[in-house]
């Protein structure tokens, strides 16, 4: 689920392939996020929302596809190249910072130009609501 943005795309995942041992974990996914969207990835257990953050975070390594931020392919081998390009996530434990409301968490000084949201179908409606509601 994405709130439409008109600005031009800032991260770019094309065809991504993961396989663990005995399963493909993602099969030519696509995914792009623009200037003003917000993503949130929702959807049953072992359907990949994991496997591709993780891509992005640089915990794990494609074994097919593209990573492209404005315009340019990019590796991302470790947390230390995801964070060097300003990519930040909001992950599906909400005891990270539990002092701080999600509109809070949005606003911390590393979240840069674009917020992935993984998270599982009823915290999602959770957080929608409390969005709705500022």
């Amino acid at each position: 689920m994405a709130a439409t943005g008109n600005g031009k795309v800032l991260l770019e995942a094309r065809g991504i392939v993961k396989d663990f041992p005995g399963q493909r974990a993602l099969d030519k996914v696509d995914f792009d996020v623009r200037r003003g969207e917000v993503h949130a990835l929702i959807g049953e257990n072992g359907a990949g929302k994991s496997t591709l953050i993780k891509i992005l975070a640089g915990a794990y390594r494609q074994d097919e596809g593209d990573i492209v931020m404005d315009g340019e392919k990019k590796d991302i081998s470790n947390s230390g190249d995801s964070q060097a390009l300003g990519l930040s996530f909001i992950h599906q434990d909400l005891n990270i910072v539990p002092h701080l409301s999600v509109a809070e968490i949005s606003s911390l000084e590393d979240i840069q130009e674009a917020i992935l949201v993984l998270c599982g179908s009823q915290r999602w409606w959770k957080w929608r609501n409390a969005f709705q509601k500022r």
